[in-house]
């Protein structure tokens, strides 16, 4: 049920014949109050903390891994460059049947 604004679920124990204007705003008013639903399937939080856990290990090779990861990283532009590359078409293959008898 709605009041053009906020939706409200009725009940599993209560049927929609039961709910009277009364009852209809008091679960309106109790659905206001209680706020948004909380968002689904975010896990970002927990990559950020498995990313701070790693985060000291890597500050102290720092120096030596910038120069491998930059070559690494031209490396990998380069293959998917490679990869986006237009696949060439095969020619058709004449066949003696359409020859013309």
């Amino acid at each position: 049920m709605t009041d053009g604004v906020t939706n409200a679920t009725i009940p599993r124990g209560e049927s929609i014949e039961e709910i009277d204007f009364e009852r209809a705003v008091q679960l309106l008013a109790d659905k206001r109050a209680k706020g948004p639903a909380a968002p689904k399937g975010k896990k970002a939080p927990a990559k950020a903390a498995a990313k701070t856990a790693k985060a000291p290990a890597k500050t102290t090779k720092a120096a030596a891994a910038k120069p491998a990861t930059a070559k690494a990283a031209a490396a990998k532009t380069a293959t998917k460059a490679a990869a986006k590359a237009p696949a060439k078409r095969a020619t058709p293959r004449k066949t003696g049947a359409a020859s013309g008898s």
